[in-house]
C-alpha cells in the first residue's frame, strides 16, 4: 500500500447562472426584472400554484412525473416565507463580476433546454471561469443530476480522472 492519494479540488456546476436578470446587450440571464417580480408575486398570491407551475418547468416537462412530484413535495415542505426570501435572493443576485476569480478546475453541465438559464448562460460562465470545461447535455430542465444521472456520472468521472492525471 502506497501513500494515500490526495485529490485536488474541482467544482461541479449543474445548470448554473451568475445572474437571472437580463442586461442587454452584453448579458441575457433569462428574465426582465418585471418578470421576476411577477413570479415572486405569484408566490404571495398562491404558493401551491407557484409550485405547480414551476416544478414541471424546472425538472423538464418530458421527465418523469415521479421526479416532478418529488421536486414539488420538496418545494411544498419549505416554509413559503423562507422560500420567497430564498427566491428573491437567488433571482436578484448578480455574481458575474467574480467569475474570473474562480481558480479551481470547474466542470459545467448545461442543459440544452433549461427554462431558467439558457445555453448561452452556461457558455458565458465557461468563457469567464478560467480552467473550466462545459458539457452540453441534450435534455430539458435544470436538475440534470436527477433527470439524467446516466449522462452526468460518466462525464463527471472522466473529468475528475483527467484532472487528477493532469
Amino acid at each position: 500500500m502506497g501513500a494515500p492519494k490526495i485529490l485536488s479540488i474541482c467544482w461541479l456546476m449543474v445548470c448554473p447562472t451568475p445572474c437571472f436578470l437580463n442586461f442587454p446587450p452584453e448579458y441575457f440571464g433569462g428574465f426582465d426584472e418585471a418578470d421576476l417580480h411577477e413570479l415572486l408575486g405569484l408566490m404571495d398570491k398562491n404558493y401551491i400554484g407557484w409550485v405547480e407551475y414551476l416544478a414541471p418547468l424546472v425538472i423538464g416537462v418530458n421527465n418523469s412525473e415521479a421526479l416532478t412530484s418529488e421536486l414539488s413535495s420538496s418545494f411544498c415542505s419549505t416554509d413559503p416565507v423562507i422560500a420567497k426570501s430564498f427566491a428573491r435572493a437567488t433571482f436578484f443576485s448578480d455574481y458575474r463580476e467574480i467569475l474570473n476569480q474562480v481558480r479551481h478546475p470547474t466542470l459545467i453541465f448545461q442543459s440544452d433546454n433549461d427554462v431558467l438559464a439558457a445555453k448561452s448562460v452556461g457558455d458565458y460562465m465557461h468563457n469567464k471561469i478560467q480552467n473550466s470545461a462545459i458539457e452540453i447535455i441534450q435534455a430539458k430542465g435544470r436538475y440534470l443530476h436527477m433527470t439524467h444521472p446516466e449522462k452526468i456520472a460518466p462525464l463527471l468521472i472522466k473529468y475528475v480522472n483527467e484532472e487528477e492525471l493532469g
